[in-house]
C-alpha cells in the first residue's frame, strides 16, 4: 500500500462522506455526473477533481473569458455565461470556498450538493470542460 501524506490523512479524517472518506460529497457528485469518479482514488480538493476530469475531458481555466474578478459570485458568473452563450465549453467547473459545483453552457447549475436560492458564494476559480479530440459526442460520457 502506498504511503499517504499527512495532508491526505487529515482530509480523510475530516471528509464529509461517511461511506467513502476518500471522496468528499461535492467532488464525488461532480465526478460521478461526468463519469470520472473511478479515475482517481481521492477526491477531496480542486486538484483532485481537475485530475479526474482531465482523464476524459480537456480542462482549461476560463477566468479571462468569463471576466472573473475576486469579487465575482456564482450568480454573477452564471449571468456572464448566460450572456455569452456558446456550446464551447460544454460545462464549467466552479470552485467556491470549500466546495465544487458544475454549471452548464447556459449558466444553469447542474451539480451542487449545497444549493443556494440566491448563490452569493465567491468564485475562487472556474475551468471550462472541452471535448478531447477524437471523442464523438459529449453526452455519450455523461451519466
Amino acid at each position: 500500500m502506498p504511503s499517504v501524506s499527512h495532508e491526505r490523512m487529515v482530509q480523510l479524517k475530516i471528509s464529509n462522506n461517511s461511506v467513502n472518506p476518500g471522496q468528499n460529497v461535492c467532488a464525488h457528485a461532480v465526478a460521478y455526473y461526468l463519469n470520472v469518479d473511478h479515475r482517481v482514488q481521492f477526491l477531496h480538493n480542486i486538484d483532485d477533481i481537475k485530475r479526474a476530469v482531465s482523464f476524459e475531458y480537456s480542462l482549461r481555466s476560463v477566468k479571462t473569458k468569463v471576466g472573473w474578478t475576486r469579487r465575482m459570485r456564482v450568480v454573477d458568473l452564471q449571468r456572464k455565461i448566460r450572456d455569452r452563450f456558446t456550446q464551447d465549453p460544454f460545462y464549467y467547473l466552479v470552485w467556491v470556498n470549500g466546495h465544487i459545483l458544475l454549471v452548464d453552457c447556459v449558466g444553469e447549475t447542474v451539480v451542487d450538493t449545497a444549493p443556494q436560492r440566491f448563490d452569493d458564494r465567491y468564485v475562487r476559480g472556474v475551468w471550462g470542460l472541452f471535448m478531447k479530440k477524437g471523442v464523438a459526442t459529449f453526452t455519450r460520457k455523461i451519466r
